[in-house]
């Protein structure tokens, strides 16, 4: 009876001790991924701010987003707006479509304006909340904005708004980690 018990208490520590190995392992990944998906943020923000660089007529602001969007998949729209978050410029992604034919823009800017006011009070980039946007045929993606005030000598110019794709940050820090053995 003392040896049944002894290696059934062996048997159980030994699962108990497998279980703790994996889940360990598993929190490891997961730090490995959110750290990645910052580190993916930060150069998202960084590649934003360089279109504020040199203060830049909107032609060129123009076309500098364009190249932009065709280089960084995560960034699914990029807007250029004034002093009072009124819309000047806006170009979708060619590489995955118009982000707001469903419910237009300025249904969904409670986030960006939020952001944008926080922003403006640091005078640094500030992401706003995720949110959903409805996509065709019960689709959707969950963004969100990034606001960078764009200010020469001290003074408001606009703002650079960039929407940027969750689920792509995610699938790419994902591969970067190569998580091979646990789902996210």
């Amino acid at each position: 009876a003392l040896l049944a018990v002894a290696q059934t208490l062996l048997v159980r520590l030994t699962l108990d001790h497998e279980s703790n190995r994996a889940q360990d392992k598993a929190e490891s990944v997961a730090s490995a991924v959110a750290a990645e998906m910052r580190r993916a943020t930060q150069r998202a923000v960084q590649a934003a701010q360089s279109l504020t660089w040199n203060d830049p007529p909107l032609a060129q602001w123009h076309y500098d987003a364009a190249e932009m969007l065709k280089q960084r998949r995560e960034m699914l729209r990029l807007e250029w707006r004034d002093t009072a978050l009124k819309p000047q410029d806006a170009l979708d992604s060619p590489l995955e479509g118009a982000l707001f034919a469903q419910m237009r823009r300025s249904d969904q800017e409670v986030e960006m304006q939020a952001a944008c006011a926080l922003a403006l009070r640091t005078s640094s980039p500030v992401l706003s909340r995720s949110y959903f946007v409805p996509q065709q045929a019960g689709h959707g993606l969950e963004v969100l904005d990034l606001c960078i005030p764009s200010q020469v000598q001290g003074a408001l110019k606009g703002y650079v708004v960039a929407t940027l794709s969750l689920p792509l940050l995610l699938e790419s820090a994902v591969q970067t980690v190569r998580v091979n053995e646990h789902e996210i």
